[in-house]
């Protein structure tokens, strides 16, 4: 019970930390780089909740990107007239909310650890400069969103119980209608069993998270297709989006260790080769050999 209590209490911590880091968002408008678009050019969203309204979020896929879940919770926003500052309160908490999830699921995969430890590498994760874009650029309150169900999901995941399977299974789908990013949850459900918890589950359970993944690609695909978003990749062959891919993890992990620079950049252009896809297939190893000690 006392260890129940305590671990609220660091969960507690990590919300409230990280909603205070992120408060000064709640001063700022929208910006010209798809808040316009998402907010303001759709009166499906506007007009805040309602049937039509909710059928349109799932049938849309104009921005190259199928987020049902997301856009109904803009038209909630509107629904409740929250103002611009509310919204970014909105996007805060939520995130917050991913802060103490994550504490949650670090307690639970490294429960030898102290829990001032967990909080220390939860709000590593939830402060740092890279979560800017997440969480007060409004356009993408996907990001914050998807994080909550993926989670969720695999808190889920971590159990041994078969029902919890099933329940991690509703979250990943849940997650896919907030950004279709979630499709890498295999990934990490598969590395935390192999490296971390050093249990396999039953076959079918790897297998269910794998064909929900792969249904996930295919549609975040067809939603590039429809919003005109694969024009330019159909050009580029696949072995070159591979090493593209392995590039901006490395980009992404230097980021993180040294987070300079951040604006959107376009650093890679193809046919030149990622000159990062060495460094971070290195790194990617080192990673996978020291967590696997």
């Amino acid at each position: 019970m006392l260890k129940t209590i305590k671990g609220l209490f660091f969960a507690t911590a990590a919300f409230i930390i990280t909603a205070a880091v992120f408060h000064a968002a709640t001063g700022y408008g929208l910006i010209n780089c798809d808040d316009y678009d998402y907010l303001l050019n759709h009166r499906e969203i506007t007009a805040g909740l309602s049937a039509g309204g909710i059928r349109w979020a799932f049938a849309n896929m104009q921005e190259a990107i199928w987020m049902p879940l997301t856009w109904i919770s803009y038209m909630s926003d509107y629904s409740l007239k929250l103002d611009y500052g509310s919204m970014h309160w909105v996007s805060i908490i939520i995130h917050a909310l991913d802060a103490s999830l994550l504490f949650i699921l670090l307690s639970r995969l490294f429960q030898k650890h102290h829990n001032l430890l967990i909080l220390a590498a939860t709000l590593i994760w939830s402060v740092h400069p890279l979560r800017v874009e997440s969480v007060v650029w409004l356009a993408s309150r996907k990001d914050v969103l998807s994080t909550f169900f993926f989670l969720l999901a695999l808190l889920a995941w971590v159990s041994r119980s078969t029902k919890y399977q099933i329940l991690s299974a509703v979250f990943l789908l849940v997650g896919a209608a907030a950004k279709p990013s979630v499709m890498v949850f295999p990934i990490f459900a598969i590395l935390i069993d192999l490296l971390i918890l050093r249990r396999l589950k039953p076959w079918w359970a790897y297998a269910v998270i794998i064909i929900l993944s792969m249904g996930i690609a295919i549609e975040a695909g067809i939603a590039q297709n429809v919003g005109g978003a694969m024009s330019a990749t159909i050009a580029i062959p696949i072995w070159y989006r591979l090493l593209n891919a392995v590039a901006a993890f490395t980009i992404y992990l230097g980021n993180f260790i040294l987070p300079l620079d951040l604006a959107p950049q376009c650093l890679l252009r193809y046919p030149d080769l990622p000159r990062f896809s060495i460094v971070g297939s290195i790194a990617l190893l080192g990673i996978a050999l020291w967590l696997y000690k």
